[in-house]
This record gives structure tokens, sequence and C-alpha cells, in this order.
């Protein structure tokens, strides 16, 4: 069965439910979270601005925090969403490229806010996900934010995404808004602040399982090809030879190593079959 967005998010979203812990708008940063976790959320029915972010010197930020209109319109980022006007990705501008390692999305503040909003339907999908990319390739998608809140001129979540790994790294970063939505579902990343962790033993393990693979792949073609041969089958070879006329020379490269080990093992009796296959003289073969 194949799960989309709207599923993986519902279902990232009730998991994520069982593990959250309710903070205060303003209070601290959640802790790395396997799921999604909701740090704050909060909605007015004036056209204010989110709050701002909590990012440290320390941690990356990935986007600053966004300014906005008096009527809600975002200055530095775009909104994203559905349908004229909207886009339905952003790329983080002068993001750096980052080496092996785990990305931890620590703070996302998603935000809407514009005039007649709170007479608006409701919309179910103002969310977006983080996407790290490598010379053009996915390499990780985060899951997707929780819905903002309806019914108000603006509103807002600040949320913690968790972790994910970057075993080759990445340099690009883009926000993708959810984007199979009914409606609008205009939103905007006003901040991310993620930390870091250089881990190069994930880019060495993905090598070793690429060595291990190809190893496998190695057995399988030995096992594929033809030998080692049984002595039965060398000697049937030998008397097929024989009645082709075929130079004992030419039968040697079948396995005729095979066959003299296995006749010095059964004895001076048979030397004799391992001096022909091999086109010697048995007296001249040294045992």
């Amino acid at each position: 069965m194949t799960l989309s967005r709207k599923d993986i998010k519902n279902k990232a979203l009730a998991t994520g439910a069982l593990a959250a812990v309710s903070f205060s708008l303003f209070g601290g940063v959640a802790g790395a979270q396997a799921t999604v976790t909701v740090i704050g959320e909060g909605s007015s029915e004036e056209l204010v601005a989110p709050p701002s972010p909590s990012c440290s010197e320390s941690q990356l930020t990935l986007i600053p925090e966004a300014s906005f209109t008096t009527v809600g319109v975002p200055i530095d980022v775009p909104r994203l969403g559905v349908g004229a006007g909207l886009e339905t990705a952003y790329a983080i501008p002068d993001f750096e490229e980052l080496g092996p390692g785990v990305i931890d999305i620590v703070e996302i503040i998603t935000f809407d806010a514009h005039t007649g909003r709170s007479g608006w339907p409701a919309q179910d999908n103002e969310s977006v996900a983080i996407e790290f990319l490598l010379d053009g390739e996915v390499q990780a998608t985060t899951e997707f934010t929780p819905d903002v809140e309806d019914g108000e001129n603006a509103a807002w979540v600040v949320s913690s995404l968790g972790e994910y790994e970057l075993p080759d790294g990445a340099d690009e970063a883009r926000v993708v808004h959810f984007n199979e939505a009914d409606n609008t579902d205009s939103v905007v990343a006003a901040s991310l602040c993620a930390e870091f962790s250089e881990d190069a033993t994930l880019a060495v393990d993905d090598a070793e399982a690429e060595d291990d693979d190809d190893d496998e792949a190695t057995d399988e073609e030995e096992d594929d090809s033809e030998g080692p041969f049984t002595l039965e089958e060398l000697l049937a070879q030998n008397a097929e030879a024989d009645a082709e006329g075929i130079n004992g020379s030419e039968l040697a490269a079948t396995g005729a190593n095979e066959i003299a080990f296995a006749v010095i093992a059964l004895g001076v009796i048979m030397v004799g079959v391992a001096s022909k296959v091999q086109g010697q003289d048995p007296e001249e073969l040294i045992y």
C-alpha cells in the first residue's frame, strides 16, 4: 500500500502526539525527538507577527527571523501553498554544505496571517517539511509540521521535527509545502533552527555496505562459472577427448590440476590417468 503525503503526515502527528510534552509559547526548546513535537502554538484576531526564534549561537540558523508587513505579507521569505502567487518549495539561501552526520531540526516556526483569515473555511494542511539534497538527489526528508490553527487572522506553531541521518552529507536544503490540499493552505516558514553533528562513521558504514554488496555479487558470479569438476566428470571428459582425438594439453584448461591431486591420493595406479590428461609421461611426474 502506497501512502500519500496526507497519510504520512497524519500518521506522524498521531505518533508524535503521544510523545509530545507541552510547553508555554515562550518556553525552552524541547530536546531532540524521533517524531514531531509541538513546543508551542498561538493565534490572534489581530495581525501580529509570530514569536521570535530561540536559536542559540551554537545552532544553525537556516532561516533567520522573517519580517512581515502590517497586513501579514512576508517580506524575507515566500508564502507557500497551492494556487496563484504561492510557491510549493523554497530553497534555503546560503546553505552551507554539510558532511556526513545527523541534522536535528530543533525548532521551526510556521505562521499564517492575513486580513479576513478568521472567516475563511478550515484549511487542514498548512504544513511544511524540510528536504536535504546532495547533487540534486534528496538525502532526507523531515516529517511535516503540525497544521496551523484556523479561525483567527494570525496563527503559528512552534515545533521540533527530530533528527535525520545524512550519510553522505547535503549541499542544499529546501522547505516544501504539503502540496496535496483542497484549499490554498498558505503558510510561511518564519524561522528554522537546527543542530548538526558530524559522524564520519555514517559514510564508512555506507561504503562497507556497498563493498559487501560487491562481494556478494562476485560470489554469485563465481558460483555460476563452470568447475571445479569432480573426478568422475574429468575422467568422462578425458574419455570423450580420447574418442574425439583432442590433445591432452587442450583439455588441461578444464581442470587438470584437480584430477592430478585426486590421482595422487588414490595411488600410483591412477597416475597414468593424470599424465594422460596433462599430456605427460608417468615416469616424468614428480610426486
